[in-house]
């Protein structure tokens, strides 16, 4: 028997592409989000808390056991952490905060992996798109590293991998880069690699800046081949943003005994604190 596929035109891409934003709206709708999300054969089960004017909260919880010790014996019983999870799709934001719990994940890639996945899954499945997650880095890992290695070494050989841009500031930032790749649907590298028995040189300037900054605050990675010497990726020597919210200001966020009704009764004490949290991250961390 034949397999059908569903299959999409360029143009219809193209344009879903174009409304990207809104259709992922759509996903964090009542009816359609989902009981759990899948990650590498393991279920994770996920409860949307509220959803308002751009702004969403939701957690995930990972169930299993453990083993407690009473009257010298070992008795098994049910430890679920959960984290929360803060997802700011208004126009010209989409970012993500997720509640840091180590407990649960030891590495916040982790998490990213899982919603890229999810959110992915379904994108495609409907509209033919992927959705990126990835962490935030301060741009001073990369130049920490760029000058460690070319004091040193000389620099063979820099990367830079743009995603799509999400928001006007990239565009602006490398404004020539991303048309070239935008007509020609795909995402834009810049190779910059040396000629034989020189090295890169690459100068902390304002036009240079713009670059790394477009790639630290889309956690998009550089890589940095140092002359004799292994590939380095800035992603992976990094540590992700944490922008600090307080015990009180997240509890108000969350509201988990109103959850959705809050909005009715025209509390906007929840969304206003997390449009507040928000509006004091940057785009790009120096």
């Amino acid at each position: 028997m034949p397999e059908l596929f569903e299959t999409r035109t360029q143009e219809e891409i193209t344009e879903n592409f174009n409304k990207k934003q809104d259709l992922f709206a759509l996903f964090f709708e009542q009816g359609t989000f989902p009981d759990m999300f899948e990650f590498k054969g393991r279920f994770y089960h996920v409860r949307l808390v509220w959803n308002y004017n751009g702004i969403i909260v939701f957690q995930m919880e990972k169930r299993g056991w453990t083993k407690q010790a009473i009257d010298f014996h070992h008795n098994k019983i049910p430890n679920n952490p959960w984290i929360d999870i803060i997802v700011d799709n208004r126009y010209q934001q989409q970012l993500i905060a997720v509640r840091k719990n180590t407990s649960m994940f030891k590495y916040m890639n982790t998490v990213a992996l899982i919603l890229q996945e999810n959110f992915s899954k379904w994108m495609e499945a409907n509209y033919g798109l992927e959705v990126t997650v990835k962490l935030q880095y301060r741009s001073k890992v990369f130049w920490d590293i760029y000058k460690r290695f070319n004091k040193v070494h000389g620099i063979e050989k820099l990367q830079f991998n743009f995603p799509f841009p999400n928001k006007d500031w990239i565009s602006e930032n490398i404004e020539g880069l991303m048309r070239f790749g935008k007509d020609r649907n795909a995402a834009t590298r810049l190779g910059l690699e040396a000629a034989k028995n020189e090295s890169v040189y690459f100068e902390e300037n304002e036009e240079n800046k713009k670059l790394v900054n477009a790639c630290s605050g889309t956690g998009a990675d550089v890589i940095i081949k140092p002359k004799s010497h292994r590939v380095i990726h800035v992603v992976k020597e990094m540590n992700p943003i944490e922008q600090e919210m307080s015990e009180g200001t997240l509890q108000k966020v969350l509201a988990t005994s109103a959850q959705q009704s809050i909005f009715e009764e025209n509390d906007l004490t929840p969304y206003l604190k997390a449009a507040e949290f928000f509006n004091k991250c940057q785009q790009y961390y120096e």
